[in-house]
């Protein structure tokens, strides 16, 4: 991810988080043991920049979505 208004060093870069544990799958597994181990649910750190997107990804959906209803082609006869 590329940012022009985020800071990516230091405390304040990060946001706590209580995540849940994903589905084991046969390509994750090591990676969710070795971070949940046998907790359901764990405090994690993540950067500010992902916590932001994903909190306001929808509205650039619905803009999409409104945006489709309308059609921006003229037709010139």
């Amino acid at each position: 991810m590329l940012s022009t208004i985020h800071i990516i060093e230091g405390e304040e870069s990060k946001v706590h988080k209580e995540r849940r544990k994903p589905r084991e799958t046969s390509s994750n597994s090591q990676k969710v043991r070795s971070v949940f181990g046998n907790a359901t649910h764990k405090t994690l750190s993540i950067p500010k920049m992902i916590d932001d997107y994903n909190h306001h990804m929808g509205g650039v959906d619905i803009a999409d979505q409104l945006r489709s209803y309308y059609s921006t082609q003229l037709i010139v006869q």
